[in-house]
């Protein structure tokens, strides 16, 4: 179950930064459409972590799940603190009407992140995920993509008009065939004595409230960190972005596998080895020369976010009463 389940995530991680490159080899990478929609994934993909790793993988072990009205008030705050983010802390000025529909579209992209990832979580439990189908579906996100990029691309440099609706496309519909693909898998035999949610302990409102909050405020320091980064290079801000955006996943892989495997004993580790390198890296920006703090500080507030989803992960649950 394990190998399959890290061999999604290395599938995924090697292929997603492929658009980006066929996008820099046209030249056409660094526009502000693309700009926007990078710094706004990255500045959602920490709630995703949190409905992915720790709601949804949860759920899918019947330990807790949290309700409809949580799940809509958590994608409710990822819309408005990534639009906020983007807004008030970019130096780029974004169209507002852009910023919304990224937003929304964003948003609609995590919800449905969830769904892939609670039946994904169940099936690779039930053990009905192949090692073949296993890559396929780490690869279909990074695949998709790069077909959106390749004809986004090719729109630009002929049709500029119409070139951006494929960047936006591109927020939603890797997930939306991810998803799709899942659903010509089959649940196992046992799925059938699933315990019904409404006998389930629920997540804690309060817990999940300051998972949120604690995210929300890194997600925002860490867009504006990457930006800086980013730009640096003028030449390859996209490129960067995406780079700097793999970092997270990068940090929480090993995390993932210890609590998908049931190592209690690898969470404590994880835990102690997130703190020891914020740490690390504080120190570090207070003594090396200006031009490093800011990829140092980047590097400590993705440790910062691992280190809030380990501690999601173990939210205390409250029992959930039906009258």
């Amino acid at each position: 179950m394990l190998r399959r389940f890290l061999l999604t995530l290395l599938s995924s991680w090697i292929v997603n930064p492929l658009g980006i490159l066929v996008a820099q080899g046209f030249g056409v990478a660094n526009s502000p459409v693309v700009i926007l929609v990078l710094l706004a994934t990255g500045a959602c993909v920490p709630f995703q972590l949190l409905m992915n790793e720790c709601i949804a993988a949860t759920e899918s072990r019947g330990q807790a799940h949290a309700g409809r009205l949580q799940i809509g008030l958590l994608l409710s705050v990822q819309a408005m603190a990534c639009a906020v983010t983007i807004y008030g802390l970019s130096v780029q000025r974004f169209p507002v009407p852009l910023i919304s529909v990224v937003v929304v579209l964003l948003a609609m992209n995590t919800g449905l992140s969830y769904r892939v990832s609670l039946r994904y979580y169940r099936l690779v439990t039930q053990a009905v995920v192949s090692m073949r189908a296993a890559v396929v579906i780490g690869i279909i996100p990074g695949v998709t993509s790069l077909l959106l990029y390749l004809t986004y691309s090719l729109a630009a440099t002929r049709v500029p008009q119409t070139a951006a609706g494929f960047i936006l496309a591109s927020t939603v519909l890797p997930s939306l065939v991810q998803w799709w693909y899942l659903q010509t898998i089959p649940y196992g035999a046992d799925q059938a004595t699933s315990v019904s949610t409404s006998s389930r302990p629920r997540l804690v409102a309060g817990w999940l409230l300051a998972s949120v909050m604690a995210l929300a405020a890194l997600a925002a320091a860490s867009t504006r960190l990457r930006e800086m980064v980013a730009h640096l290079s003028a030449n390859h801000v996209a490129l960067l972005l995406v780079a700097l955006n793999s970092m997270l996943s990068l940090i929480n892989t090993s995390t993932r596998a210890a609590f998908i495997s049931r190592a209690g004993s690898g969470q404590q580790r994880a835990l102690g080895i997130a703190a020891m390198a914020i740490a690390i890296t504080g120190a570090a920006a207070a003594t090396v020369g200006w031009q490093a703090t800011p990829l140092i500080a980047l590097i400590a507030t993705q440790l910062a976010i691992a280190w809030v989803i380990e501690a999601a992960r173990r939210m205390p649950v409250s029992l959930a009463i039906r009258p």
